[in-house]
């Protein structure tokens, strides 16, 4: 699954000696269209979305993106602040007590505030899917 956000939190731990991060993040809507128009945003991402979800990785020294053989657990040096987008590709692996989609993240890629925007629009999975006008409202001009 592709899932895109707004990261919250951010944690490292160490375990058995293995530097370990989860990544936190709020889901919004997208259309996953990249806008080039007036707004210096290029993600429109919806005010709404389908909750948190958390992404775990362990840090190396390695290439940005590269998957380990034992586990297919993304390795990467995070970069990662609170405030920035991502976007995740991943297996969900369980459903914690508080809601919370635990992803075994493949791919994530980040982007800064200045990337998007969730004060622009309002839509859900009506407007996504079947074009559902009710499903979406305009909140603010570019």
């Amino acid at each position: 699954m592709a899932w895109a956000g707004v990261i919250t939190r951010v944690e490292e731990a160490q375990r058995s000696g293995t530097t370990v991060w989860d990544l936190y993040v709020e889901h919004h809507y997208w259309t996953w269209n990249e806008g080039f128009g007036m707004q210096s945003e290029r993600a429109l991402l919806s005010a709404r979305g389908e909750g948190g979800f958390r992404c775990r990785g362990v840090k190396s020294e390695g290439a940005s993106t590269e998957l380990t053989a034992d586990a297919n657990r993304l390795r990467l040096i995070p970069e990662a602040r609170d405030g920035d987008m991502a976007i995740a590709v991943g297996e969900p692996i369980r459903v914690a007590e508080d809601g919370v989609v635990h992803l075994r993240c493949l791919f994530l890629h980040l982007r800064p505030r200045a990337y998007y925007s969730t004060d622009q629009l309002d839509y859900g999975r009506d407007w996504l899917l079947n074009g559902d006008m009710n499903d979406f409202r305009l909140l603010r001009r570019p």
